[in-house]
């Protein structure tokens, strides 16, 4: 997590790729935001009155931020704007109902009357879905940024013959790693609803989570490093016939 907010403010301040790096800041943010999970858990705080049902609802926002950040690197002269947002709007229902149900019950000092009023609120029925729905969000967004590389390499091969443009070939590996943490996500949420893991065992999560810590410093070290690219529309390549005026004297 400290290597993660160390690399997102160094992205943040980057004169290189401005927009784009900005997009990755966020998404590494988020991933620390999600290692404070198990942080949380593993220190015992969770028992505290006031880090109890903590408001960390980020997983929603976590692929969509990762699909900006290929679109803005292959997308000349990208921006985000407001009609960008409403991919974030489950992230923002979400939230906005974790932060409705701590402030709650963060008042409340009995660990009883709080589950008894978060079990009103349907909280955890509600965090079921809000995961379940995840995996289909990665799994979709991911698929979307692949084809989207696709499409701009194949473009790239078929009207540019300038070797100086970026084939993103790194990018391809941010896709497995992260396909490898959909699928990590996917087999725990499946022996959670199933095997009933949740209530007994907590491995499969460990490994969910150091995978994801590796993920913060890949994408902190190899989007740091990029140099600035500057992607124009693609042209396809043609001679021209130039016409070159002549005086009296060379016409005769």
């Amino acid at each position: 997590m400290t290597q993660g907010v160390i690399t997102s403010v160094l992205l943040f301040v980057s004169k290189k790729n401005i927009t784009s790096n900005k997009i990755l800041a966020l998404a590494i943010i988020a991933f620390c935001l999600l290692s404070s999970k198990i942080l949380l858990n593993t220190l015992g705080l969770t028992q505290l009155q006031y880090f109890s049902y903590f408001p960390l609802g980020i997983e929603y926002a976590l692929a969509p931020l990762l699909y900006f950040y290929v679109v803005s690197l292959i997308t000349p002269n990208f921006k985000f704007s407001k009609k960008h947002l409403w991919h974030f709007l489950p992230f923002f229902i979400f939230q906005s109902y974790a932060f409705f149900v701590y402030f709650n019950v963060v008042w409340l000092a009995s660990f009883t009357d709080k589950n008894q009023l978060v079990n009103n609120f349907y909280y955890h029925q509600i965090k079921d879905i809000e995961e379940y729905l995840t995996v289909f969000s990665v799994g979709g967004y991911l698929l979307a940024g692949f084809f989207k590389l696709k499409k701009y390499r194949r473009e790239l091969n078929e009207t540019i013959s300038d070797s100086t443009f970026p084939t993103f070939n790194w990018l391809m590996k941010v896709f497995i790693f992260s396909s490898i943490l959909g699928v990590i996500l996917l087999i725990n949420e499946f022996l959670d609803f199933f095997f009933g893991y949740k209530n007994t065992h907590y491995f499969h999560w460990q490994i969910f989570y150091l995978f994801n810590a590796f993920l913060i410093y890949y994408l902190g070290f190899i989007g740091y490093q990029q140099p600035d690219f500057q992607i124009d529309e693609f042209k396809h390549t043609q001679t021209t016939n130039k016409t070159t005026s002549l005086n009296k004297e060379k016409q005769q």
